[in-house]
């Protein structure tokens, strides 16, 4: 699903690189979680080479049951649920969550957008987390570390500012029409 009309955001973080990739979903029934699961899994194989090993859950209920079993199993893989009624066992994902959660508070407060745009903030605020360096990686950022490429952070600029997008010779109208159209920057692609 697109981050337009996403109700839910389903959320992964590499160990390894500390890299954070976000799904947005229309539900949260297990097919449509394990399928997030299975895309995270080929993409995050493809990019970096590794194998995926283990996943840890919380206990919700989407993450029990015969379909994910079915996906651990035909995988390889080890699913590692935390304890009930203890958030603080899933330390990495709970604390990315609220930071997350809290970023999407900021930037729609200081863009004055509505919160119908909370699931491009979220998805702006894991690229922006992905190229900023972390502490358990001195002098690495997660996306260099996830991609083995020196990343470039000039094109980034504020949530929610004011953008123009330039309009094309083909549309334009005559030499006096507008030659760009004013916008808001919500994300960036590619």
């Amino acid at each position: 699903m697109s981050v337009r009309g996403a109700l839910y955001a389903m959320k992964f973080h590499d160990s390894g690189t500390s890299h954070q990739c976000t799904f947005f979903l229309g539900d949260r029934h297990a097919d449509t979680t394990v399928s997030a699961l299975k895309t995270y899994k080929l993409e995050s194989e493809k990019v970096t080479g590794e194998k995926m090993v283990f996943v840890c859950t919380d206990n919700a209920p989407e993450f029990k049951g015969v379909v994910w079993a079915t996906f651990f199993n035909e995988n390889g893989l080890i699913h590692i649920p935390t304890a009930p009624y203890s958030p603080a066992s899933n330390g990495t994902a709970e604390c990315s969550i609220g930071i997350s959660t809290a970023a999407v508070w900021a930037m729609l407060k200081d863009s004055c957008l509505s919160a119908e745009w909370w699931a491009e903030a979220w998805a702006f605020g894991d690229y922006v987390k992905n190229l900023l360096p972390l502490i358990c990686h001195p002098g690495e950022i997660p996306e260099e570390r996830w991609t083995r490429v020196k990343q470039d952070v000039r094109h980034v600029h504020v949530w929610g500012c004011v953008a123009y997008v330039h309009v094309p010779k083909e549309k334009d109208r005559g030499k006096l029409s507008n030659q760009g159209q004013k916008g808001r920057l919500i994300g960036i692609e590619g």
